[in-house]
């Protein structure tokens, strides 16, 4: 699926949507949603974690920060982890890019090949 539109139609808060009601419904159900704008995945954590502590009794912010961290990262911290093991793919089977066109897929690609050491990524 590809969600376009004019700066503020609410593009990020689709995927958040997404990404936050189809993490953990089943036990091989993981969405994650990835933003190369560090201070965006920042607030959007505090966000969610002060929201799950207002929501669910007895959660701490420690606790709720730890549970919405794996669903709101930073691409290129996934993108690093990822290359790490080729034999173990993500477990993530929802991958949502926050302006992705805005950070260039091919250019990320062109990067991971040359910089990172992923000559697997070329037969894709």
């Amino acid at each position: 699926m590809l969600v376009t539109g004019v700066p503020g139609a609410g593009k990020t808060l689709v995927g958040l949507n997404i990404a936050t009601s189809n993490t953990g419904k089943t036990n091989d159900e993981y969405a994650v949603f990835l933003s190369g704008n560090g201070p965006l995945v920042d607030v959007l954590r505090e966000a969610l974690a002060r929201d799950r502590v207002a929501r669910i009794a007895g959660t701490t912010k420690a606790e709720a920060l730890r549970s919405v961290e794996p669903m709101i990262q930073n691409i290129h911290h996934f993108r690093d982890e990822s290359l790490k093991d080729f034999s173990k793919a993500p477990h993530e089977r929802v991958v949502i890019f926050d302006e992705a066109n805005v950070h260039g897929f091919a250019e990320h690609l062109k990067f991971m090949i040359q910089k990172k050491g992923a000559e697997k990524l070329q037969s894709i």
